[in-house]
């Protein structure tokens, strides 16, 4: 079980969980939806490809980092900010620099639409991680069509929050990696409603997640949660 758990996981996404897996009791936990900088760049997905992080942009990265690792004991975290790579990709650079416990699952959390949907016509939310760019894409590309992309570049497609667009997520769900199935920042009620939706999608079998879904750094909370972030997360 721990080898397979080792090969599938540092095979996909290059990681390096053997120093967690060796200890039987050692339960690795995982939030794959973090949001360092919240909504400072969220805007056009073209625009923000060109973004320079700046110093106090690190300064928030490194300092969710470390609550993650002191307060939350985590051993594997996203960084998901809306439409752009470069806080995850500073995040795994400055945890291979400073050789700190903790693995970085490098993406972002992209925003496209579902030109069949009857019903919303919300923005489409996909966690698209294990990647090193993003695609090429507008919030005007199909969800369909971002999801296929994210695989061609070896990554993962996980829908974030699809409880507010049920009826996308019921069409593309034998597509999907994965999906959200308890989110911090939408409260019980999300729960609530996501235990009906699972049963719509159960043939598909693909995997469920609990992620923080956390925004604003200059809130972090003293206490671990206990309810989310995966317990005894195998890989993505």
């Amino acid at each position: 079980m721990l080898s397979r758990i080792i090969e599938d996981v540092q095979e996909k996404f290059n990681l390096n969980l053997r120093e967690w897996v060796e200890e039987p009791n050692y339960a690795v936990r995982a939030d794959l939806h973090i949001h360092p900088l919240a909504h400072k760049y969220y805007g056009n997905c073209d625009d923000l490809r060109d973004i320079i992080l700046d110093e106090k942009d690190k300064k928030k990265i490194r300092k969710v980092i470390d609550w993650c690792i002191k307060v939350r004991g985590l051993g594997a975290i996203a960084l998901t900010d809306h439409d752009m790579i470069q806080s995850s990709l500073y995040a795994a650079e400055h945890v291979k620099k400073q050789k700190l416990d903790i693995e970085i699952i490098t993406g972002a959390e992209c925003e496209v639409t579902d030109p069949e949907a009857r019903i919303s016509s919300m923005p489409i939310h996909l966690l698209c991680l294990g990647i090193k760019e993003l695609p090429a894409y507008t919030r005007r590309t199909a969800v369909d069509k971002m999801i296929r992309l994210v695989h061609e570049m070896g990554g993962k497609a996980i829908m974030a929050h699809p409880i507010y667009y049920p009826e996308t997520f019921c069409r593309y769900a034998y597509l999907l990696d994965g999906y959200e199935y308890e989110n911090g920042g939408a409260g019980m009620a999300f729960t609530f409603g996501m235990s009906f939706l699972k049963t719509r999608v159960f043939d598909h079998k693909i995997k469920y997640y609990c992620n923080s879904d956390f925004h604003y750094e200059l809130f972090l909370p003293r206490q671990p949660d206990e309810l989310l972030c995966n317990e005894g997360w195998e890989g993505l």
